[in-house]
């Protein structure tokens, strides 16, 4: 019998992940929130746009819509998903930049596993 993996870590761990595999100071812990907190406010607008447009997409499918609006729609889809994730890469940048010398192996390492802490609810790990 296969065990599931266990889920990722809830916002709050994540966050405190970061902090400890970091060894960041009271000042980068603070310039980090603030990260956060940009980084949330420009992850939103997207999912926002994304909620719309795939809202969009499948009101058309009762109405048997010509393909270019079915296709914009798609594109905009992939768009809006292709921003959301180089929203993520430039955090992670950011934070990088966060870090003293001494601290940049740990950042090393704690970029291999970001996909894994970050996954989606719900995401298999292998």
């Amino acid at each position: 019998m296969l065990m599931a993996p266990p889920p990722p870590p809830k916002k709050q761990d994540r966050k405190k992940i970061v902090i400890e595999r970091l060894n960041f100071d009271e000042q980068q812990v603070e310039a980090y929130k603030g990260l956060i907190k940009v980084h949330r406010t420009d992850v939103e607008s997207r999912e926002e746009g994304l909620r719309i447009a795939k809202e969009a997409l499948y009101a058309q499918l009762p109405l048997a819509p010509e393909d270019s609006q079915k296709d914009s729609l798609l594109t905009t889809i992939t768009t809006l998903q292709a921003e959301i994730e180089a929203i993520h890469y430039n955090h992670f940048a950011d934070i990088k930049n966060l870090c003293t010398e001494a601290q940049l192996k740990d950042f090393e390492a704690l970029a291999k596993d970001l996909a894994k802490i970050f996954a989606p609810k719900g995401a298999k790990k292998k």
